[in-house]
């Protein structure tokens, strides 16, 4: 493949943003959107039949409810189509359009995928740098979204030869393994009501 306009690196992989299901917070307002404009419809709608009079107001705040309903929905896609993902020989790199993120491959402390459940073999890849102690106690985080076989694309990162078939989120983890690789502890989280809960910003989007 080529190489990097920004490193000059040698490209090893491209991909870009698959659309995954809107989050919850969209969604609601989308929803509510809606509901307003076919409130202020109705109430329109009665007006003209009863008073014989025209709500244009209500008429305006119908249309532009209709707008951020529209909006809700509309820009979460067009905003993950522009996303651009590259992974060269020591860098990953986000882009979109002029503006770029990158994080250093062997400055990685770890990596997260989250899986989506409604769309099979495509997840989030969110890689991790750490710096735990110290005064420059931080975490720089680079998530490549609506990745197709996200597993992959961490292999792919890590420069490990794998012949395991990626994108199925629900592989044990005995078969996602690296060469020479071995489980050396393993356990589960206490039941409880609290597990069922959605928690972070991401649990609640994937609702």
């Amino acid at each position: 493949m080529g190489r990097d306009s920004l490193f000059g690196g040698t490209i090893v992989w491209t991909g870009e943003a698959r659309y995954a299901r809107l989050p919850v917070a969209y969604r609601a307002v989308a929803a509510l959107a809606f509901v307003a404009t076919a409130c202020a419809l109705s109430f329109v709608l009665a007006a003209k039949l009863a008073l014989h009079v025209a709500a244009l107001p209500t008429l305006l705040f119908a249309a532009f409810s209709l707008a951020v309903g529209i909006a809700a929905i509309e820009l979460p896609r067009w905003w993950l189509s522009q996303m651009r993902y590259t992974v060269t020989e020591s860098h990953v790199i986000w882009q979109r359009g002029r503006f770029r993120r990158t994080i250093e491959i062997r400055s990685i402390s770890f990596a997260r995928i989250f899986w989506d459940p409604r769309q099979p073999g495509v997840g989030d890849l969110e890689l991790v740098r750490a710096v735990p102690t110290g005064a420059l106690h931080r975490r720089l985080t680079l998530r490549l979204s609506g990745v197709t076989a996200p597993d992959r694309v961490w292999a792919i990162v890590r420069g490990v030869e794998t012949t395991v078939p990626a994108g199925l989120g629900d592989r044990p983890l005995t078969q996602r393994l690296d060469p020479a690789e071995r489980v050396l502890w393993t356990a589960r989280p206490r039941r409880s009501w609290r597990a069922q809960l959605p928690r972070g910003q991401r649990q609640i989007g994937l609702m």
